[in-house]
C-alpha cells in the first residue's frame, strides 16, 4: 500500500459509519483501470479489511465486514468501533501492474449501534431489583448516597457501607514538575487523591498578560546636525493599554485603563509635541509620559473564578519612551590649490564642498599635482592629531601645519572660534597627486 504521508494524495475527511451497518463510499467519477481498496485500524496492521468495487467509482464495505470479529470461542478478537484508515489503489495497465498509485486516501470512524446490539429488555420496572445474584440475607433498604453493598465479616450477608476516602498518607515533595504540581511543591498527609489527580492532569490556569502595556514615540528620525541648526518636528506616539487573556473562553479584556495625561519632555518641545529649537552639542531626546487609569474590567481562570493574580499590573501609573536622538556637532572643512588660495572667511569657508561632522575620525584628502597649500579648518573644540604623507612611506608631516585663528558661522549664523591649519609645500608641489591621511580628535 502506498504511504499514509503522501500531501499530494487526495484526502477524504472523516466518514461517521454505524457498527453492523452496510457502507458505500462515492468516490465522485468513475475511474480508468483496476481499483482495489482496503482499511486498516492501524496503517502498519498485519490484517486488513477489503472493500467491494462498484463500476470503479463506489467502495461498499457490507454488514460482516462493520461488524465486531469473535473467534470460535466467542471472544473478541477485532472491534470496529473507532479510526480506521482507508486508501484506493489504481493500475491503469494489466499488464504494468507494478505502475500502481494510490488516487484518495481517508479516515471512517465507526460508532457502537444500539437498537439491535446485545442485551435485555426490562418489562417489569421492579423485576429483580432488590436481589443480590440470587441471595436473601440482603439489606431492606437502598442506602444511603454514595453507600456501597460489601459482604459482612460472616461472609454470610451483605451490608452497605460508607465509600472509604482515599487520601494521601504521607507528606510528599515534588521532586518533577507534572501537570499543575511545581518541583518543591509538598503535598500533604491527608490531601484527597481526586485532588491529586486534579492538579496532575487538570490544574487550575491563570489569566495571563497576553500583550503588555506600552507607549511607543515617534516622528523623530536619527540623524547628526550640524550644531546651531534650526529644528523643527513633530513628536508622536501610540499608547497600548495591553491586553489580559483570560482561561475560560472568556473575551480578552484590558489590562490597564485609558490614557488619562500626557506629557512631553525635551528642550523646545510644546504640550502638543511640536519641536522648534536649535540643535546643541552632544545627543538630544524627546520623550512622552502617559499616564493611565487602572484596568477594571473582570478576568478569569481555566475553572470560570474571577482572576486575581494580574492586579498588581493592572494598577494606574505613568509610562514613557523616548523617540530617535538627534546628535549635534560642529563641522569641519579642508581645502587644496595654489598658494594663497585657500579662504579665512566665514562665508567662503561653509561653501567649501569638502566638509564632514568633526569628531574623533581619520579621512584622506587628495593633493593633485602642482597644488601647494592645504588648509584644514577645525572647531577650536577638536585637535589636528596626526597627518601623514601616505605616499613617502607615511611620513608624518603635522609639523609642517601652522594654526590660525579664523571664525566660522554654526548652522544657525552664530560665530564659532575654528583654527585654520595651513601648510605650504616647497618648490612647485608634488610631481604626482600625493595623499595626506589626516587624524583629529575632540
Amino acid at each position: 500500500m502506498s504511504s499514509y504521508n503522501t500531501s499530494r494524495i487526495p484526502n477524504v475527511r472523516t466518514i461517521k459509519a454505524i457498527r453492523g451497518e452496510s457502507l458505500t463510499i462515492d468516490l465522485g467519477k468513475t475511474f480508468e483501470g483496476t481499483l482495489q481498496a482496503w482499511m486498516k485500524k492501524d496503517p502498519n496492521a498485519d490484517t486488513y479489511r477489503s472493500f467491494t468495487i462498484i463500476d470503479n467509482r463506489y467502495l461498499q464495505l457490507p454488514q460482516d465486514k462493520t461488524r465486531d470479529y469473535y473467534n470460535s470461542g466467542g471472544q473478541l478478537v477485532e472491534e470496529i468501533k473507532g479510526k480506521w484508515y482507508w486508501d484506493v489503489e489504481q493500475v491503469l495497465d494489466p499488464a504494468k501492474p507494478e505502475e500502481v498509485k494510490t488516487i484518495y486516501k481517508g479516515t471512517i470512524s465507526f460508532a457502537n449501534d444500539i437498537t439491535g446490539s446485545s442485551g435485555v429488555e426490562v418489562q417489569d420496572p421492579e423485576f429483580n431489583l432488590n436481589t443480590f445474584i440470587g441471595l436473601t440475607d440482603t439489606p431492606a433498604s437502598y442506602g444511603q448516597p454514595g453507600q456501597i453493598a460489601v459482604v459482612n465479616q460472616g461472609q454470610n450477608a451483605l451490608i452497605w457501607v460508607d465509600v472509604p476516602e482515599s487520601i494521601v498518607t504521607e507528606d510528599i515533595t515534588a521532586s518533577v514538575q507534572v501537570g499543575g504540581i511545581e518541583i518543591g511543591d509538598d503535598v500533604s498527609q491527608g490531601t484527597n487523591l481526586t485532588e491529586v489527580v486534579r492538579q496532575l492532569i487538570a490544574p487550575t490556569v491563570l489569566a495571563i498578560v497576553k500583550t503588555n502595556k506600552s507607549v511607543v514615540a515617534a516622528g523623530i528620525a536619527a540623524q547628526t546636525l550640524e550644531i546651531g541648526t534650526p529644528f523643527n518636528d513633530q513628536l508622536t506616539y501610540t499608547f497600548n493599554q495591553g491586553l489580559i487573556e483570560s482561561k475560560d473562553g472568556s473575551p480578552d479584556v484590558d489590562l490597564v485603563g485609558p490614557e488619562n495625561n500626557v506629557a512631553y519632555t525635551g528642550t523646545g518641545i510644546d504640550a502638543s509635541g511640536a519641536i522648534s529649537t536649535p540643535i546643541v552639542a552632544g545627543s538630544q531626546t524627546w520623550g512622552v509620559q502617559v499616564s493611565h487609569d487602572a484596568g477594571v474590567d473582570p478576568y478569569y481562570d481555566s475553572d470560570g473564578n474571577p482572576g486575581s493574580n494580574l492586579d498588581a499590573l493592572r494598577v494606574a501609573a505613568t509610562i514613557a519612551d523616548n523617540a530617535n536622538s538627534i546628535t549635534g556637532r560642529y563641522q569641519y572643512w579642508y581645502a587644496v590649490g595654489a598658494e594663497g588660495s585657500t579662504p579665512d572667511l566665514s562665508a567662503a569657508i561653509r561653501a567649501l564642498l569638502d566638509v564632514g561632522f568633526a569628531n574623533n575620525l581619520t579621512f584622506d584628502i587628495t593633493i593633485p599635482a602642482g597644488d601647494k597649500e592645504v588648509a584644514i579648518y577645525l572647531p577650536d573644540t577638536m585637535t589636528l592629531t596626526q597627518v601623514l604623507y601616505v605616499e613617502s612611506a607615511n611620513a608624518d608631516v603635522t609639523g609642517t601645519f601652522a594654526p590660525e585663528v579664523v571664525s566660522v558661522d554654526d548652522g544657525g549664523g552664530t560665530p564659532v572660534g575654528y583654527t585654520k591649519h595651513e601648510a605650504i609645500i616647497g618648490g612647485v608641489g608634488y610631481p604626482v597627486d600625493a595623499t595626506y591621511r589626516v587624524t583629529i580628535n575632540l
